[in-house]
Parts: structure tokens; sequence; C-alpha cells
């Protein structure tokens, strides 16, 4: 069983070097599974691994793009998963 680190938006945005409100909109598309503890959102490190992973060569700049990528990132994610 291995345990993975959860980090909180600013501490992943430090590691990660996107803007910490970007993770609030990852979730709100559904790029990025979170679990709340307390008033903060956490994130596992794998998850965050594979989200990276799954976004490059998108170009993201701005919520617009993110939200128009999304379902592409996500079907591709999930053909991905499937040949597991």
């Amino acid at each position: 069983m291995s345990i993975n680190k959860r980090y909180s938006a600013i501490e992943a945005s430090k590691d990660t070097g996107f803007d910490r409100e970007l993770f609030s909109l990852f979730r709100e598309v559904g790029l990025l599974k979170g679990s709340r503890v307390g008033r903060y959102w956490k994130y596992d490190e794998e998850e965050i691994n594979d989200l990276i992973h799954d976004i490059r060569g998108y170009d993201l700049e701005n919520e617009e793009k993110i939200r128009f990528f999304a379902p592409y990132i996500l079907a591709a994610r999930n053909a991905r998963e499937k040949k597991r």
C-alpha cells in the first residue's frame, strides 16, 4: 500500500508553477479530483501528476480554453485508462 502526499492548492502551485486559482477550475471541469479538509481542498500527488501528464500539449492559457479542452482531455484520459 502506498501513501500519496496530499497538497493544498497553495502547496501544489509552488511545486507545479500553476496559479493556485487554477486548481479550483481544474476541479470544477473534472480534470482534478480533490477532497475537502476543513475549509481547504487537498489534492493527491498522483492526481496532480496525472493532470500534468494529461494537459501536456494543450494550450491552456486562460479559463475559456481550459473549459473548451476539458472534455477532450477527459476523453483521452478515459481512453488511456481503458487500455490498462
